[in-house]
């Protein structure tokens, strides 16, 4: 059942203790599940939080053009209140996922007059890959886009029902830190916007004069990170073309874009058309009402603009882009389900998916945990960089800077060598701080490298090291755990304090 636009007051104005405590067993368990799956499974980092744990070492208006500072910044937080390893990380993703399930619900109980429907539609997210399953192995800026777009629709139905100075200040900071989170926020938000101000219902709460004070503080936090990018606006072409351009055509864009939209709500969207067919045809019955029409709109325009920033741009849409357009997708789903089934929103075949395929997920990585080396298919997730880092403590102590030939040495022998300054060689940009006195570790992965230090990690050392004559690289071997005929082998050397970068 939808909250009818002419009362506002639905279970978001009456507290609900039930609802609340199903919520928080529901959602809280599952991320407490799988936060500690996760440090069981995999005791490494994985794409994504490599170049966390590089970034973190500092604090900085900017990392790299590709990608805001916020995530960086909250890691740094963390790691300086419980300390440096993949807990850290596991936790700070983890945290911003249950923030997610919240927000999303808060928004719910301003859409829907009852309490079951919010549930089912946040439940929705298990069903679709990207929050079922790559968020559990690399996500970083599209977890934390996801909780502030969460946040900034509750904010917004918020003020639709009471327009306060305060909310208005809340909104505006919420767009910044969304800006600051990743860029493609700003598809949501002018999709947010113009869907508004296509409803007369919610056109008040943007063209309210209060809209400026909220902008303003947008405009206050974008600008030390925006005049960073400014300050390197000739490299900005560079990062975008490194963000997938491809030569294809206008059409075979345009069907990427339309492919990556049925692939991100993927399997969710057929386990709906298969329990609620009816939601997906013209409603007979009521209204889905003004909040839906809204959510919808948010998508339609998303991937309008999309589909324009692909005809005039050379890149091709990804699936797991898509957070900014399709993420309110199971909240517009239920107020259809709410329309063509009044009544009825739990339905059998949903609940059993919901119960069925977290199981599977859950099965299926414990199964490439432990199964996975012994048949021959480890993962990069069963690299023993922490092994590494244990074997490259015992044969060179501590040394003052450590520079790794590729990003995955780099983040996780952060981990292991926590007062080090960890510095990867394939973005030799970002330094964490000036140069400390004390020897200087290379590192860097041997396969189907030629014998001597790499050119990349050769070219980060001063010109002191040529003439002082180049040590002898050492190799170490660190099996993987499960099968020992795969093995990670590493060349490494030491150089005095003055050669390092």
């Amino acid at each position: 059942m939808i909250a009818p636009p002419a009362n506002p007051c639905c279970a978001a104005a009456h507290p609900d203790p039930g609802a609340w405590t199903t919520f928080l067993w529901l959602f809280g368990g599952y991320v407490v599940l799988h936060f500690v799956l996760r440090l069981l499974f995999e005791p490494v980092l994985g794409t994504d939080d490599v170049d966390q744990a590089i970034y973190a070492q500092t604090l900085a208006w900017g990392y790299e053009l590709k990608q805001p500072p916020l995530y960086t910044w909250l890691q740094w937080g963390l790691d300086q209140l419980i300390g440096i390893g993949v807990y850290s990380h596991a936790l700070l993703k983890y945290l911003l996922l249950f923030l997610t399930y919240l927000f999303l619900y808060l928004s719910g109980r301003l859409v829907f007059a009852d309490r079951l429907s919010p549930l089912l539609a946040v439940a929705g997210l298990w069903l679709t890959f990207p929050l079922a399953v790559s968020i559990h192995q690399g996500v970083t800026h599209s977890i934390l886009l996801s909780a502030i777009l969460a946040a900034t629709l509750y904010a917004f139905l918020r003020l639709e029902r009471r327009a306060t100075p305060a909310g208005y200040l809340v909104l505006g900071l919420l767009l910044g830190l969304g800006l600051i989170s990743k860029f493609s926020f700003a598809v949501f938000a002018a999709a947010l916007a113009l869907a508004a101000l296509s409803m007369p219902r919610y056109r008040k709460v943007v063209l309210n004069p209060l809209t400026l004070a909220g902008l303003l503080v947008t405009v206050l936090i974008l600008l030390p990170p925006g005049l960073w990018i400014w300050q390197r606006h000739q490299e900005v072409g560079h990062a975008v073309a490194g963000l997938g351009s491809v030569s294809h055509g206008i059409a075979a864009r345009l069907g990427g874009l339309a492919s990556a939209a049925l692939q991100f709500p993927a399997p969710l969207w057929l386990v709906l058309l298969a329990v609620y067919p009816r939601a997906f045809g013209r409603l007979a019955g009521p209204r889905i009402g003004d909040a839906g029409i809204l959510l919808g709109r948010i998508m339609l325009i998303g991937l309008a603009l999309l589909a324009l920033l692909v005809v005039l741009g050379q890149f091709e849409v990804k699936p797991r882009w898509l957070h900014p357009v399709l993420l309110v997708f199971p909240l517009y789903f239920f107020t259809r389900v709410a329309a063509a089934y009044p009544g009825q929103p739990a339905r059998r075949g949903y609940l059993y998916s919901l119960a069925v395929l977290p199981v599977l997920v859950i099965g299926f990585w414990t199964a490439q945990t432990y199964l996975g080396p012994g048949l021959g298919k480890p993962t990069r997730f069963h690299v023993p960089y922490d092994r590494l880092a244990a074997s490259l403590h015992s044969a060179v102590g501590n040394p003052a800077t450590l520079v790794a030939g590729d990003p995955y040495l780099a983040g996780n022998l952060r981990l292991g060598f926590t007062s080090a300054r960890v510095i990867n060689a394939d973005y030799p940009i970002y330094r964490p701080g000036p140069r400390q006195p004390g020897a200087c570790l290379l590192v860097w992965d041997k396969a189907g490298r030629a014998a001597g230090v790499p050119d990349n990690i050769a070219a980060q050392l001063s010109g002191d090291w040529n003439r002082r004559g180049r040590p002898a690289p050492a190799t170490l071997s660190v099996p993987y755990p499960g099968n020992a005929k795969f093995s990670l082998e590493v060349g490494y050397a030491l150089v005095d304090g003055p050669s390092c970068p």
